[in-house]
């Protein structure tokens, strides 16, 4: 009997070990192929970078006030939290969430005139009409995205889209997971985005309607990374396609998502870029130390069958640099006018960059498995 008692276990515990392994494989692919961060002597240290947003005297975000009759529903309301909230009420009557349904779209009356028959939308979507609609009853507002580690490894979503509200009384920003109609706290002071990701999530007060449990254990999945554009405008031609994105320090960049690459970027360990009041004159100190590079991947339709191909360029005080030099693999420096193409191939590759041709002040190695 005891032999068969057993026996009977020991099949248990081969079939939940066969069933954690056939879980694991379900949602993550294999770490053989990819593009990975080796090393990334590249973190942007200085905090001298002009941010670009939205005219609220705009006829675009007058245009969708008045059409969502959105000044109504903030009227008598002075906190800036407050109308944040009513807005994002009448966000999620409007849609409800699904990762799926993407519209496409860049801009609130876009995306509202895409999806509204469908009733539901992406948290890129619903983040983008929040911000967009808090902005038209004055409130600054802004889209960010965490992101997952090794997210190009991951067959699930590997980032989730967010708002973060500016609070005037509070001189801070307010991170808002919109989609999820969730704000955060810590001793009844609503949490940025970044204290959000710095803290355990099992200190933090979470204001939200229902399955709070399930939330806490999926949302700290995402609190790897975290990204802001530098140039905060949904509609016209763009002064900057650039992102700040925060690392917490010893944390790898992943250039590399689940279905595209990351934007061209900043990547910083300081929150304090972060923390900028949107309302901050800015003034060009020039006051970097060093040029530091920037990747942006190139259509994937450029790429051959044995190397990715990238564009670089060198940022320092808020723009970028017109002439530095480089050296890919060993290779003798080069003088580099703004831009360089990058064929990243298979294998180890070393990109150095060069502000006089002799002394090399950034290193990045990144290898691409296939």
């Amino acid at each position: 009997m005891k032999s068969v008692v057993k026996k009977g276990i020991l099949i248990l515990i081969i079939v939940s070990a066969f069933g954690t392994f056939a879980f694991g494989c379900k949602n993550s692919v294999s770490k053989s192929k990819g593009v990975l961060v080796e090393k990334w002597d590249n973190i942007y240290t200085g905090t001298n970078i002009k941010f670009y947003n939205e005219d609220f005297e705009s006829d675009y975000l007058k245009s969708l006030s008045n059409e969502y009759e959105l000044s109504s529903k903030v009227d008598g309301l002075e906190k800036d939290m407050d109308k944040a909230e009513q807005i994002l009420e009448w966000t999620n009557e409007m849609f409800e969430f699904n990762k799926g349904s993407i519209s496409g779209k860049e801009d609130a009356k876009s995306i509202i005139d895409t999806l509204k028959d469908a009733k539901k939308a992406s948290d890129k979507d619903m983040s983008i009409v929040f911000t967009q609609a808090l902005r038209s009853v004055g409130v600054q507002a802004r889209v960010g995205e965490f992101k997952v580690k090794d997210g190009q490894f991951n067959k699930k979503d590997s980032s989730l889209y967010i708002s973060e509200v500016w609070s005037k009384d509070l001189n801070k920003w307010l991170a808002i997971d919109v989609a999820n109609n969730a704000c955060f706290y810590k001793d009844d002071i609503p949490l940025s985005a970044i204290e959000l990701l710095k803290s355990d999530i099992d200190t933090i007060g979470i204001k939200k309607s229902k399955n709070l449990g399930k939330y806490k254990k999926e949302i700290s999945k995402y609190l790897y990374s975290y990204s802001i554009p530098i140039d905060n405008n949904f509609i016209g031609v763009k002064k900057s396609n650039s992102f700040i994105n925060y690392l917490p320090e010893g944390n790898m960049p992943e250039i590399k998502g689940l279905k595209s690459y990351e934007n061209p970027s900043l990547y910083v360990n300081s929150s304090e870029l972060f923390e900028v009041s949107p309302y901050k004159d800015y003034s060009n100190a020039k006051s970097d130390d060093k040029a530091t590079f920037i990747l942006m991947k190139k259509d994937p339709s450029a790429d051959k069958d044995e190397e990715l191909q990238f564009v670089v360029g060198a940022f320092k005080d808020s723009s970028m640099v017109k002439e530095y030099y480089a050296s890919v693999d060993g290779m003798e420096y080069y003088k580099v006018n703004q831009y360089f193409d990058l064929k990243l191939k298979i294998g180890e590759n070393k990109i150095i960059l060069s502000e006089d041709g002799k002394t090399p002040v950034r290193e990045i190695i990144i290898n691409y498995k296939k």
